[in-house]
């Protein structure tokens, strides 16, 4: 017996459904992350405090060569050529995390354009949150946001400024708090200065116009970033050799569609997440099979229908961009992008996009009656 497409996709629906039913491995998994909170509203609750305390604490105890440890995450952000020599004279580890080159001095601050600026440290921020959230064993701890555009919070927050020390008698005794930084200017943590107007001024940042880091848009532009993208995804543990879009020829695109929606493959899965990512892929990839009929009517069907239009030009622009990248880990995040046109052109029905568009009928307009044959006399 055959079964139908809308059987087919009903059983996906059911096993999807199934899906939500089943156990989470732990029940820390369940608990959400507080929303981002004001620093002012955040001090208020013991509890956060003590979990934020205790993350920064546990991380800043780790070696400086360990990807979760204090040092290492700061350094990621930017750190100087002395305190990686001070760092490395605890942990000669550290040594080769410079001659690596690849995780420390990231930030876009200096030389980059500004449209790097704000993604780059929202990826930061997401990731450096969790290794802090895990440090702290909280699962609902979020870090909280010091919000200086406000004039009325513009002192150094007090959380950071106590240093909770042993002997309060002898400032040389050791800080407690692991909030505490003696390293910061003497002068703002004391509140005797505080941040100026033109310390937290956007004026400068939207006045930039430096923002893709392109002067003309050519060839040679698009040939050069997409260069720079293979370049920089090329690392991280699930990286491959990809081609860049510049040189692909039309014969080829059908490689390059099939590497970026359905990468990675499952004998390139190296780990769980990788098996899982690899298994969806397998999936989408069915779904390709059991609907070809209907994407090709829906390639037939393109000039006449808008939003099918829509969906096949994202498409291929989103492949055409997509396969420079070189690393299959980013690939399975960035591609959620383009999912809802690729399953709408899946779910297409074949008669529905093989199907020419009547014209319509007026609602004042009578239908004509079908002329009737007279009878002949009978003579």
């Amino acid at each position: 017996m055959r079964s139908g497409r809308r059987e087919f996709l009903a059983g996906v629906g059911a096993v999807a459904s199934l899906g939500s039913l089943l156990p989470l491995p732990n029940a820390a998994a369940q608990v959400r992350p507080a929303p981002r909170m004001r620093l002012e509203e955040f001090v208020t609750s013991p509890g956060r405090v003590e979990a934020l305390k205790r993350g920064v604490a546990a991380m800043k105890a780790r070696r400086p060569s360990d990807p979760k440890s204090w040092f290492f995450q700061a350094a990621v952000h930017g750190v100087s050529d002395l305190a990686i020599v001070e760092a490395e004279r605890a942990d000669p580890a550290v040594r080769a995390v410079v001659s690596d080159g690849r995780f420390w001095n990231k930030c876009p601050h200096h030389g980059e354009p500004s449209a790097d600026f704000l993604l780059w440290h929202r990826a930061y921020l997401f990731y450096f949150e969790r290794i802090l959230r895990e440090a702290s064993g909280d699962p609902s701890l979020s870090v909280p946001y010091w919000n200086y555009n406000d004039p009325a919070q513009r002192a150094f927050p007090g959380l950071f400024a106590d240093a909770d020390r042993a002997d309060p008698r002898d400032p040389d005794s050791p800080a407690r708090n692991p909030l505490f930084d003696e390293r910061r200017e003497a002068s703002l943590v004391a509140g005797v200065t505080e941040l100026s107007e033109r310390a937290v001024s956007l004026t400068a940042v939207m006045n930039e116009r430096d923002f893709f880091g392109v002067d003309e848009f050519d060839q040679e532009a698009v040939q050069t970033t997409l260069d720079e993208v293979t370049r920089r995804t090329g690392q991280g543990g699930s990286e491959f050799a990809a081609e860049p879009s510049t040189n692909m020829r039309p014969s080829q695109f059908p490689q390059a569609l099939v590497g970026v929606l359905f990468r990675p493959f499952p004998w390139q899965a190296t780990n769980v997440q990788a098996l899982v990512a690899a298994t969806e892929s397998v999936f989408l990839m069915g779904l390709f099979l059991a609907n070809r009929r209907g994407m090709l009517g829906a390639l037939r069907s393109a000039i006449r229908v808008p939003y099918v239009v829509l969906c096949c030009t994202y498409t291929v622009l989103f492949v055409y961009g997509f396969s420079s990248f070189s690393n299959a880990g980013i690939l399975v995040r960035q591609r959620v992008q383009v999912l809802p046109f690729v399953l709408v052109l899946v779910c297409l029905p074949v008669a529905a996009v093989g199907a020419r568009p009547q014209a319509r009928q007026r609602d004042d307009e009578v239908p004509s009656m079908p002329a009737v044959r007279q009878p002949e006399p009978i003579l």
